[in-house]
């Protein structure tokens, strides 16, 4: 091969991968954050214990997880709409499901769902 003819990225090829790699430096910041108020969330229904919640009502459940997030920090989370909570004959089940809109460029937004179920017994 004639080294004349060989070259590396030109100026435009590494403007191209500096630009995609911005992008997705971009993208992972901006949903960092929501994925992290996730597991703060899923930790602390984790760390309920079940004699925590049985015997008690749902205002006293919503109030007992709210308190813990509040704790943990968590701020701009839709308790009332992310959280399912059905009692019955002794047994507690939470269901978190809910999604974030993470506003990317302009029109374009990322959107996050989450679903999970605990139970307790």
């Amino acid at each position: 091969m004639n080294k004349n003819k060989q070259q590396g990225l030109s100026f435009w090829g590494w403007l191209a991968t500096l630009f995609a790699l911005g992008c997705f430096v971009m993208i992972f910041f901006l949903l960092m954050p929501v994925y992290s108020e996730n597991y703060t969330v899923k930790d602390v229904l984790r760390k309920i214990s079940p004699t925590e919640v049985l015997g008690k009502n749902k205002r006293q459940i919503r109030a007992l997880i709210s308190s813990r997030l509040n704790i943990n920090n968590v701020r701009d989370f839709p308790e009332k709409e992310a959280i399912l909570l059905t009692v019955k004959r002794g047994i507690v089940k939470i269901n978190l499901k809910y999604e974030r809109r993470v506003p990317i460029i302009y029109n374009v937004d990322a959107v996050v769902s989450f679903d999970k179920k605990y139970t307790y017994e």
